[in-house]
């Protein structure tokens, strides 16, 4: 069935409560969660959940001092045979009280092997290892919640960004496993080898594959990418910060540092002269998207993993090697360290969507009053409740001009009251006195949909969430567009307008849809899967008709569209019949 609204509310305020507390005990994945909260409450409606708050059907055990309510409740002990026994349940206060104990209620030993964890169903499948539930099906129906719903939607959104482009150009040379530890240490290298003005992470991975190759890392940046040569750096161990100390000014975590328990980064480096010189001269550098990748593969392993910022070093801090061999990373010939201080400092500090807890106290009145015009020109600058990224975001303002009413450390409050913006000049500029840098005129348009299941979104992107309702097919009236996106007269919010899902009307014709043709269908099978599209060709949507009656509004070479909106049916006579 298509989500109704009730169902989608229930998402985003269980979501909203799971991404403020995630992070702060070491879990980095969300929609299995949010899956959980659905299938133990039914969808916050069964009586544990509605009256009691309890979400996730937990129990009280040995330890639970707080409120208790006793209750029948089904468990599977034996495969296929349910048991109805009565058990004292976990009691609270509100809802986020409720998610706030799920993440109390998992920081048990048996379920510390969550933590780091950022791939859905696998989460879900140690979970139910763990004993948290009983069932054998818990895995599958919950996972076929996620998919259906589009629930790892809130894995990026508001929460950790996983989504990060890794490249995998795995290797087997210079891997091994015998000896691996626990990660406790993350390592930066370059890549002083290269004979060209910049280096390449792909040809450093292919190196590192060459037996001829001294040594490894697990992973390698460059300024377009991020490749992982290790394939699973919590099984291998690279050959990067082993070997005897040189003795130097660094050196002194060797033997504390080793290849067993250091995850390994290789920056690719940059020579003025296109080849090989000393280490530590003039010539040696890194380019600033080098840098920005680095860093963002750095907060990534260092969330991943839960290496602390005073275990993050350089391979200098481990032999006394020159590595990275680049003045103002280590102390040696007369350099300074403070451009790696610097980098550290980029490394440690919170990352974009790192906003576990309460947001703080809005700006202080010292913030200086002024009144312009800034134009933003990137469609996706988060607005923020405070003048900093300490400051939790509450949306993006899209292109355009707006006006800034107060100042404060690079930052502009918006006249609107919807919060600050960061004024830096990669993102917009000021607006000249005089002058006006106005919006587009919308442009309004006809738009035909030739797709049953196009998604609405609140803003002009896939960044933007979902509102829960479809288009269906049909012809609409588009007032605005921005970024290949259309917003709809209607008000229900902005569309794709990709040629893939419809088509601009020609002037003065109209397309109207087919008309439909009503039937009822019996399904005579239980797993009857729903398909987004007329035929197999088309992706499931995560949901079986089971056994019943339904209504077919739509024909389309042998399938049907059902009425609910949930998608299309295969009308093949070995699964049913017309009623």
């Amino acid at each position: 069935m298509a989500i109704t609204e009730k169902q989608q509310r229930f998402i985003e305020d269980i979501a909203k409560h799971v991404q403020k507390y995630a992070r702060a005990y070491g879990i980095l994945v969300h929609s299995p969660i949010i899956a959980q909260a659905i299938l133990e409450s039914g969808w916050g409606e069964s009586k544990l959940a509605s009256k009691y708050h309890n979400y996730f059907g937990m129990k009280c055990g040995t330890t639970w001092t707080g409120k208790s309510v006793n209750m029948e409740t089904k468990e599977e002990y034996t495969p296929g045979t349910l048991t109805t026994i009565k058990d004292n349940f976990r009691v609270y206060d509100s809802m986020e009280e409720g998610v706030k104990g799920y993440f109390e209620f998992i920081q048990k030993p048996r379920y510390k092997n969550l933590k780091g964890v950022t791939d859905a169903k696998k989460y879900l499948q140690l979970i139910k290892a763990d004993g948290y539930a009983t069932a054998s099906s818990y895995v599958e129906s919950t996972y076929r919640l996620i998919i259906q719903y589009e629930l790892t939607e809130y894995d990026v959104e508001g929460g950790t960004n996983m989504k990060i482009n890794i490249i995998k150009q795995t290797g087997t040379h210079g891997l091994y496993s015998t000896g691996r530890g626990k990660d406790k240490y993350l390592v930066y290298h370059y890549t002083a080898g290269v004979t060209s003005k910049k280096g390449s992470a792909r040809a450093t991975a292919s190196w590192f594959a060459n037996p001829k190759a001294g040594g490894t890392a697990d992973f390698i940046v460059d300024d377009e990418e991020i490749v992982q040569y290790n394939p699973d750096p919590e099984k291998y161990s690279c050959w990067a910060v082993g070997g005897s100390a040189y003795g130097n000014k660094g050196g002194k975590l060797h033997g504390v540092a080793t290849n067993h328990n250091c995850i390994s980064i290789e920056i690719c480096s940059s020579n003025k002269t296109g080849r090989v010189t000393n280490p530590n001269d003039d010539n040696w550098y890194f380019t600033d998207a080098a840098l920005a990748n680095a860093a963002k593969l750095g907060r990534y392993l260092m969330e991943v993993y839960g290496i602390p910022a005073n275990r993050v070093i350089r391979h200098y801090d481990v032999t006394g090697k020159l590595c990275p061999g680049i003045k103002g990373w280590n102390l040696e010939n007369g350099s300074d360290d403070k451009k790696w201080q610097t980098f550290k400092a980029q490394l440690s500090a919170e990352a974009e969507d790192n906003t576990p807890v309460p947001a703080p106290a809005p700006a202080p009145s010292e913030a200086t009053t002024v009144n312009y015009k800034y134009a933003v020109t990137i469609s996706d600058l988060r607005i923020r409740k405070g003048p900093g990224t300490n400051y939790g975001s509450v949306g993006y303002t899209g292109k355009g001009v707006f006006t800034i009413v107060a100042e404060k450390g690079g930052w502009g409050k918006l006249k609107s009251g919807a919060g600050w913006i960061s004024l830096n000049s990669k993102y917009g500029h000021k607006v000249s006195s005089g002058s006006t840098t106005p919006a587009a005129a919308p442009s309004t348009l006809k738009w035909t949909v030739t797709i049953s299941d196009l998604r609405i979104r609140k803003g002009p992107g896939t960044n933007y969430g979902w509102t829960g309702a479809y288009t269906g097919k049909g012809t609409f009236t588009i007032v605005e567009q921005k970024n290949g996106w259309g917003r709809l007269k209607s008000g229900a919010g902005w569309i794709s307008l990709n040629t893939a899902y419809g088509h601009k009307v020609s002037s003065g014709s109209t397309t109207p849809a087919a008309a439909p043709s009503t039937l009822k269908w019996t399904v005579t099978i239980s797993d009857l899967r729903i398909r987004k599209g007329p035929g197999t060709n088309y992706g499931w949507t995560g949901a079986y008709t089971g056994k019943g009656t339904f209504t077919i509004v739509e024909q389309k070479n042998g399938w049907g569209r059902l009425k609910s909106g949930a998608g299309w049916i295969s009308l093949n006579t070995a699964y049913g019949h017309k009623a």
